[in-house]
Order: C-alpha cells, then sequence, then structure tokens
C-alpha cells in the first residue's frame, strides 16, 4: 500500500530524518513513537509534500509518488485521512454543522459517520465545549469523510487520559478492520504501543527508524 524508502530530511542545520524506511500494509496498525523533537510530524509533513525532503521514494499503491506533479499529488492526498494534533481548520459551530461543511454531505451522511465514529450523542454540542477525546473522536470523523484507504494520527492522546487508552485502541481497531484501511499512529507517550493492535512498532529517534 505505501512503502517508504530511504526518506532524508534536513530542516536548516538539522538532520531531521537519516534514512527513515518503512510500509504499511491494508489491515495494518503502525505505531512510531519518539520524543517531542524526533521528527515524526515532519516526517508525516514531507510524506504529503507540505515540507519538501531531502531524497527517497515514497510508493503508493506500487507507483512512486510524482511530487513535481500537483494534480498526483492532490489525488494521493485524497486517499489519505489525516488526524493532526492541531485544531487549526476546526470551525464555529457545532459538529454536525462541521462535518456537513467541511465534507460536503447531506445530514443523514454526517450522522452516519457519527454513529460510526461514536459522536452521535454529541452532534449538536459546539465545538468549544467538547472534551479531549471527543475531540479526538470529531477530528476522526472529518479525516474519514473521503473513504480514506490510509490514515495518519499524530500524537491522538495529546488532550486524552490515560483511562482511556482502550476506548481509543478499540476505536482504532474497528476502523481498520471494517474499512480494510491501513494506520499509522504517531506519539510520544510510548505506554499507548503496548496495547495488542499494532501490527509493527517503530522508534525515530536520532532521524532514524528502529524496531521496538
Amino acid at each position: 500500500m505505501l512503502e517508504i524508502n530511504n526518506l532524508h530530511l534536513t530542516r536548516g542545520k538539522d538532520k531531521i530524518l537519516n534514512g527513515v524506511t518503512f510500509e504499511i500494509r491494508i489491515n495494518q496498525i503502525v505505531g512510531i513513537y519518539g520524543s517531542i523533537s524526533s521528527g515524526k510530524t515532519s516526517m508525516v509533513e514531507a510524506l504529503f509534500n507540505f515540507i519538501p525532503f531531502d531524497n527517497g521514494t515514497v510508493i503508493f499503491e506500487n507507483k512512486k509518488i510524482a511530487y513535481n506533479q500537483p494534480k498526483h499529488i492532490s489525488k494521493i492526498r485524497n486517499k489519505i485521512g489525516y488526524v493532526p494534533q492541531k485544531d487549526y481548520f476546526l470551525q464555529a459551530g457545532n459538529i454536525l454543522e462541521n462535518i456537513q461543511w467541511i465534507g460536503r454531505v447531506s445530514k443523514d451522511k454526517a450522522i452516519e459517520l457519527a454513529t460510526y465514529t461514536e459522536i452521535s450523542d454529541i452532534l449538536y454540542s459546539n465545538i468549544d465545549n467538547l472534551s479531549g477525546s471527543e475531540k479526538f473522536r470529531f477530528k476522526l470523523t472529518l479525516a474519514l469523510l473521503k473513504e480514506p484507504q490510509l490514515l495518519f494520527i499524530d500524537e491522538p492522546l495529546t488532550h486524552i487520559f490515560p483511562k482511556y487508552i482502550n476506548d481509543f485502541t478499540n476505536l482504532i481497531d474497528k476502523i481498520s478492520k471494517h474499512r480494510k484501511i491501513g494506520v499509522l499512529i504517531l506519539s510520544q507517550y510510548q505506554p499507548l504501543f503496548e496495547n495488542k493492535i499494532f501490527t509493527h512498532l517503530f522508534k525515530l529517534e536520532q532521524g532514524r527508524l528502529n524496531g521496538a
């Protein structure tokens, strides 16, 4: 599905990634953990072409991604759902209004998806009043609007209490199996990766990816 080969990334004088290689297949849940400054988010930004990487190859659906072709990049982005750590894209209003506005979907479709991600009971809640767990599930709902083949999740537990880790992993496991998609989870919270849902685990340290 997605293969990253020998990825190198430099920002200023800092070497962020130094030959990172890994892959994600359908129904796999891959975890990468590392410190705040390890380069996890930068790696995702490079894969989405938000920042350029020095060298390396990225293969999606057995085809090398042509990062110099905007139309090709746009198609790839539509096939990869992204749950960012930040909430910069959320609009004013309640959850239902946001799902309909951002996804350009009907009310019935929005309710159907919200039920799947377990937020149907708070559809009319204002964005500003959501708990950390509710906000994550809301952002997850938005990421699934285009029915992606891959799902990237960046620091999901930033605002979620540790006691809710099992709820989080159960939901991700359900999505991966039912929708037959690959999932990449990036986090600095190592206890998260003690859960058995993960197919592969890696540690990103000093620009290199090591098997955990």
